[in-house]
């Protein structure tokens, strides 16, 4: 069997495919829009959280795995310039694994990609026509549509809200303080 090697689209091609094909279904204005407007949210939030994860966690890597190497580098004792280099390195190291732990990137990353992954299911079986969305199923798909990825909207931001009410210092209404 023959496998062509191919590589993942970029974001941006990905982001303009699945909004074009979300534009050139049959899907009524405000429906569509508001789908758009998520899905593109979703896309664009995974990516920059995916982005903030990859680099503070490389960051940190760096900056970490440089310190035995500027101390293996010095002979009899450490010189100021490598005790400064230490310190600055691991203090930038601490740095970026508190923003990844301040910041969660990597569970909003998952998250939010999760949420346009469950999006991007219900748009293709209400195009295929398939499962709810089938003409044995409803008469109204469209309104299934709605209900669906609006029932999706809502569970994602009800699933974001639980893990800020869980966070220390932060009080929301119906938190316990």
């Amino acid at each position: 069997m023959h496998h062509k090697n191919t590589k993942a689209p970029s974001h941006k091609k990905e982001t303009d495919y699945y909004l074009n094909w979300l534009g050139s279904l049959e899907i009524e204005g405000k429906s569509k829009e508001r789908i758009s407007q998520c899905l593109y949210w979703y896309l664009e939030k995974a990516r920059y959280n995916k982005l903030g994860f990859y680099c503070t966690a490389v960051l940190s890597m760096v900056l970490s795995s440089s310190i035995p190497v500027i101390n293996g580098l010095t002979n009899n004792g450490t010189p100021t310039l490598a005790k400064v280099l230490v310190s600055v390195f691991a203090a930038l190291s601490a740095f970026a694994v508190g923003l990844n732990s301040l910041f969660s990137y990597r569970e909003k990353w998952n998250r939010n990609r999760i949420s346009a992954e469950k999006l991007k299911r219900e748009i293709a079986l209400f195009q295929a026509k398939a499962g709810k969305y089938s003409p044995e199923e409803t008469k109204e798909p469209q309104k299934i549509l709605t209900i669906e990825t609006e029932k999706l909207f809502t569970d994602e931001a009800s699933d974001w809200l639980q893990g800020q009410e869980k966070k220390p210092g932060v009080n929301y209404p119906g938190k316990a303080p």
